[in-house]
């Protein structure tokens, strides 16, 4: 007599690997896995300009710096889903990010 296998569910997972920050992790129940022993280096946020921004648009050094410390991975998640899960332009996405803060 044949035996019925065994099934469970098994979440599905991604490490902090070059997905992390992928818009459709949560969407799809996908969990991010902590990387506690350090293995991949961290994926983090940089701002980078021109050295001349300021002399070109005297808000812009504030405006970025405003910036800092607001894009975590979860924040880029949102962000990432925003335009590759309901597709909407990555311009109005950044606006309105920049607008909520």
């Amino acid at each position: 007599m044949a035996r019925a296998p065994v099934v469970s569910f098994v979440p599905p997972v991604v490490t902090r690997w070059r997905n992390s920050t992928d818009g459709l992790i949560d969407s799809l129940g996908l969990v991010v896995l902590e990387d506690d022993r350090r293995y991949f280096p961290p994926y983090d946020t940089v701002l980078v300009s021109r050295t001349d921004l300021g002399t070109k648009c005297a808000a812009a050094p504030a405006a970025l710096e405003s910036l800092r410390n607001s894009l975590d991975g979860a924040a880029m998640r949102r962000l990432n889903y925003a335009v590759d899960g309901q597709h909407q332009p990555a311009a109005q996405v950044a606006a309105a990010f920049v607008k909520s803060r």
